[in-house]
């Protein structure tokens, strides 16, 4: 999965300390050519039962501009905006890490399966839709669409570690 291209204006009320005494008060941030790239895989044969192994996984962007209330400090910003993007590019480095540990809560709940695990509740604990898959998601051809084709059977109750 790649999202390539995003730019990115936000409005921030924020406070920051510079060298511990001086405040800062962030208004804003603009970011350009964000890129996202997440490429994942199924392990399973079946097409029902699977675990998500990510094999990479990428966040890069070309600028990032922060605008504070302060003019003086909207000019050291500027001149030190190097600083402020390598600080951002560690940041976006435990991105990878953060994905895999997502991923592994899914692959944990996978792995414990059982027969209401996907369960959807819709009304109070009766009539729970089972969410299970029972082939791949396909996508639709030049319409932009996912096909999804669920178990769609209801059960008379859920089970207590199912989806809320």
């Amino acid at each position: 999965m790649e999202i390539p291209y995003i730019n990115v204006s936000a409005s921030i009320e924020a406070s920051v300390s510079l060298l511990h005494f001086i405040p800062i008060s962030i208004s804003s941030a603009e970011i350009t050519n964000l890129n996202l790239s997440i490429i994942m895989e199924s392990t399973a044969d079946d097409g029902v039962h699977w675990q998500l192994k990510e094999q990479k996984a990428e966040v890069s962007f070309d600028t990032l501009n922060v605008t504070t209330d302060s003019s003086i400090v909207n000019t050291l910003v500027k001149w030190f905006n190097w600083a402020v993007k390598k600080t951002a590019d560690d940041l976006l480095a435990i991105v990878p890490s953060m994905v895999d540990q997502q991923l592994q809560k899914i692959n944990d709940i996978v792995v414990n399966e059982k027969q209401c695990t996907w369960d959807y509740n819709f009304t109070d604990n009766i009539f729970a839709l089972n969410m299970t898959m029972t082939k791949n998601p396909t996508l639709e051809k030049g319409t932009r669409q996912i096909k999804l084709n669920f178990d769609g059977l209801f059960h008379d109750q859920m089970d207590p570690g199912a989806m809320a």
